[in-house]
């Protein structure tokens, strides 16, 4: 008997933060859940994020979308293990903090 589904730990854990996850795994997701909302402790973030993960080959980690048809979205390698998807976690949600509260600066 299942009390406690991973559909149910999603909508428990993202009461105040709307994540949507495609193209990613059950464990993936959790990390990446429990990331954004010890982070959102710390900086502030969106209410909804969108989060992908695909195969961006052996040199990058991630990569935070900057087009205002998908505001929100960070795309993580997905042939990161869990454990790697501690830091460019953070660092993506870093630079969608800093374009949700106009403080991002694109350099190039």
């Amino acid at each position: 008997m299942v009390l406690f589904t991973y559909n149910d730990y999603l909508s428990f854990i993202n009461t105040y933060m709307k994540l949507h996850f495609s193209n990613t795994h059950n464990d993936k997701a959790k990390v990446i859940t429990n990331i954004c909302q010890h982070l959102s402790k710390l900086i502030q973030l969106p209410e909804s994020i969108y989060v992908t993960l695909e195969d961006l080959g052996p040199s990058s980690y991630g990569e935070t979308i900057l087009s205002p048809m998908r505001k929100n979205s960070i795309i993580l390698n997905s042939q990161l293990t869990t454990k790697e998807l501690f830091y460019p976690t953070i660092h993506e949600l870093v630079h969608v903090s800093q374009i949700y509260t106009g403080n991002y600066r694109d350099w190039e």
